[in-house]
């Protein structure tokens, strides 16, 4: 009769104590969200964050939170046989929260609502980024029972390079000259998560770009030191060195990449940047993401020689990229690829540096040069010879095209040759 008693006083006590188990798993590979940030857990296999977009399919919820009353009078969390915190309930404004449970690398913040009692909320911070396991006992005690709820969370170690919003594998780019005393490498940009799981106790910078110091620029009977700053466009199309230039982590905007022309270099030459020209420094990881760079001959070259016959009219204008053979006008070579339509941009022309500005529609005014006239309609080069004895002279003429930074884009030269006129 007694072991009937015992038997039937544990059973009693093991309904009186009951224990459920709800996993927490972070995604690999996604963006987390940290300290500020809860995750609302109830009873579906989705948690969300209030107040966010693109966060809630980051974790995987197996379980569910235990159903709480108002009765409850305290809360027990324990790691194995370890009390973590022992907390009385007290309802405020209708929440009860107990704040910064530490784990061996990571924090957890829990709250409760008396408003729906099928609710867990969840936060994470001061993560060392690593990979985590962590498991944690939450004791509901009631004046009459005890319920336990396991809480498993799993993360993933962070991916630092998710937070990248451009190409790391092309190492190679055309030459970019800035105001003639830039030369940009590369556009770079951070995507639009939040930062704030990156900063912690160790590390309260966060994920951050941060720039070489001691970056060598070779060439062709070239070698220099050269310094790497950070730009930003300021305005549309004005470039402006950024405020901070030890590191870049902001989300909002994008950057420039690039190194000072401290000396003379020959743009028609190619030049290598070799050293820790770029990295991504997270915790305590620092990725070499960009260690070398070919920078090639950043213009177009082309040349266009146009035969003129006896159906040609001085009066007419030629579009130089639609040749018109019905009025005397045809293409006998043209080498290298254009860019075009001409538009927003400036056409210099000649030694002498005569400017042709370019609108945002592709449209210019009328420029005189020693062979005739020239204007852009629509995006494309119109000339207009005016004098034939001219060409028997100087048949040719060229010009640069130039971005509005000052970029120079292209160089073209166009050969013209008379028959029988």
């Amino acid at each position: 009769m007694g072991k009937v008693v015992v038997l039937f006083l544990i059973l009693f006590k093991s309904l009186l104590c009951i224990e459920n188990v709800l996993d927490i798993i972070y995604k690999p590979n996604e963006p987390l969200l940290g300290d500020g940030y809860y995750l609302t857990v109830i009873d579906f296999p989705i948690g969300t964050y209030s107040n966010t977009l693109g966060y809630f399919s980051n974790v995987e919820i197996k379980g569910a939170p235990l159903v709480y009353d108002n009765k409850l009078e305290k809360i027990i969390i324990k790691k194995e046989q370890s009390v973590l915190r022992e907390e009385e309930v007290k309802w405020n404004k209708h929440r009860f929260e107990v704040k910064n449970i530490k784990l061996d690398g990571v924090n957890l913040s829990l709250k409760w609502s008396d408003l729906n009692k099928k609710r867990l909320d969840i936060m994470i911070s001061n993560w060392n980024l690593k990979d985590i396991k962590k498991s944690i006992k939450i004791e509901y005690h009631y004046s009459k029972k005890i319920e336990k709820q396991i809480l498993n969370i799993e993360i993933p170690k962070l991916n630092s390079k998710i937070y990248l919003d451009f190409d790391l594998e092309n190492i190679v780019t055309k030459k970019q000259i800035y105001n003639k005393k830039y030369i940009i490498i590369k556009k770079i940009k951070l995507n639009d998560y939040d930062l704030g799981i990156t900063k912690n106790d160790i590390d309260t910078l966060g994920l951050r770009l941060i720039k070489g110091k001691k970056i060598k620029l070779q060439g062709k009977d070239y070698s220099e030191n050269v310094k790497l700053v950070f730009l930003y466009e300021k305005l549309p199309g004005v470039l402006q060195e950024m405020e901070n230039q030890e590191y870049f982590s902001d989300t909002k905007r994008e950057a420039y990449l690039a190194f000072e022309v401290s000396k003379p270099i020959d743009y028609n030459l190619e030049y290598k940047l070799e050293g820790d020209i770029l990295s991504l420094v997270c915790g305590e990881e620092k990725i070499n993401i960009i260690q070398k760079f070919v920078l090639t001959d950043g213009k177009n070259n082309v040349e266009k020689t146009i035969l003129l016959d006896e159906l040609y009219l001085f009066s007419n204008y030629i579009n130089t990229n639609y040749l018109k053979e019905h009025e005397g006008q045809k293409m006998i070579s043209n080498i290298g690829r254009s860019l075009g339509k001409y538009i927003s941009q400036k056409i210099i022309v000649g030694k002498e540096e005569l400017e042709l500005e370019v609108d945002e529609m592709g449209n210019s005014d009328i420029l005189e040069i020693n062979l005739g006239k020239i204007k852009v309609e629509n995006g494309d080069l119109y000339i207009m010879l005016t004098r034939a004895d001219k060409l028997n002279f100087e048949n040719s003429f060229e010009y640069e095209v130039v971005s509005r930074n000052n970029e120079v884009l292209e160089n073209v030269k166009l050969n013209f040759f008379l028959k029988n006129i």
